[in-house]
């Protein structure tokens, strides 16, 4: 096979019980690259990867992609940027809005090369550059019959939360970088890839971290990010919470004055509709420990709420008083991330209830 391929690749995010993760989409842009038309070689050969993480939550990164090489002409050759239209086998194809679009430049001898074919006499040597930017991130596509129900532990964990109706994909470019049946490469291939540990790199079969020289007869690279698996129809992935807001005795009772509240925990999801959270909670004087099973409803869009309630057990310790546990009863709002939910908890060694109100917020 006579042509250098590049694909690159992002496939969708993580999650912490995948022991594998699946492929994401093909790359939906296409890089910009160079067609030769005739006998030619190519020498020289050196390709850089840079990529800075610019959000960390959601593994986003900007890439620039570097590549560089002599093109010699052996008989006439003609060149021009490409393709121009997507390969039969789909390796490169890319549609968007229903047009081709190339991503980067090609310069040959400092000159941008545009679609129009330049000509090579024979001997002629040129220098080529292949240029690409992008920042590359993550995006949700919605396969249910009705995208605009968002169900609970997606409203709830926008960046995290798993759904069977929904699919965390990522942004991919990928290109053919020389094209030509005639084109045949000399000599190893330098590569210097510099990214954040998200991204995988693989150049010619060898994942690359770093400068390495490799064989050039097959270079191709791909760079990806690994994929969310897909959500399990039983259990979903959720993500982190933390709440705050204040504690104090059940309305009507003349004990105690309300207390700080500061609860930080992690979600997971039942069935699509139940939702199980295990939290620490603390006022700064005691700690405690929480448990709480609830149902909710789903989000509709921006505009109506996911509606929950629920029951749970909390274990106290440390405090004014012997160590504890307490009956605990949830109701909350909750809409893209953020809610308030209220907390009953019932003390049978006291016979005391205390209500906890607390603004929440979710990855």
């Amino acid at each position: 096979m006579r042509h250098l391929a590049l694909a690159l690749t992002l496939l969708a995010v993580p999650a912490p019980c995948a022991a594998s993760a699946s492929p994401g989409p093909p790359p939906d842009e296409r890089l910009a690259g160079l067609e030769v038309i005739g006998e030619a070689v190519v020498r020289d050969l050196a390709l850089q990867v840079h990529c800075d993480a610019t959000n960390l939550i959601d593994d986003t990164a900007r890439c620039a992609l570097r590549a560089r090489f002599s093109l010699e002409a052996i008989g006439e050759v003609s060149i021009h940027a490409g393709p121009r239209a997507p390969r039969p086998d789909g390796e490169t194809s890319l549609r968007a809005m229903g047009q081709l679009v190339r991503v980067g430049e090609v310069r040959v001898d400092g000159e941008v090369l545009g679609e129009e074919p330049r000509g090579l006499e024979p001997g002629a040597r040129v220098e080529v550059e292949i240029e690409a930017d992008r920042e590359l991130g993550r995006g949700v596509e919605y396969v249910g019959e009705a995208p605009w129900i968002v169900m609970p532990m997606v409203g709830r964990h926008p960046l995290f939360g798993q759904s069977e109706g929904m699919r965390r994909g990522g942004d991919g470019i990928g290109g053919v970088l020389v094209d030509g049946a005639r084109v045949r490469f000399e000599g190893e291939l330098g590569v210097e890839v510099e990214a954040p540990g998200f991204l995988h790199v693989r150049v010619a079969g060898h994942e690359v971290d770093g400068s390495r020289t490799l064989d050039a007869s097959r270079p191709t690279l791909s760079l990806g990010i690994e994929a969310r698996p897909d959500a399990d129809p039983v259990v979903q992935l959720g993500g982190p919470v933390v709440a705050l807001g204040a504690t104090g005795p059940f309305p009507g009772s003349p004990d105690d004055e309300p207390r700080f509240h500061l609860s930080v925990g992690y979600e997971l999801g039942l069935f699509e509709w139940v939702l199980v959270s295990a939290a620490f909670e603390t006022d700064f004087d005691s700690i405690a420990e929480a448990l709480v099973v609830e149902a909710a409803t789903p989000q509709l869009m921006v505009i109506v709420p996911s509606i929950s309630g629920g029951v749970g057990v909390v274990a106290r310790q440390l405090g004014d008083r012997d160590a504890d546990a307490a009956l605990r009863l949830r109701a909350g709002v909750h809409l893209f991330g953020v809610g308030v939910r209220a907390d009953y908890d019932y003390w049978p060694t006291t016979g005391d209830w205390t209500v906890t109100i607390a603004a929440r917020i979710s990855l």
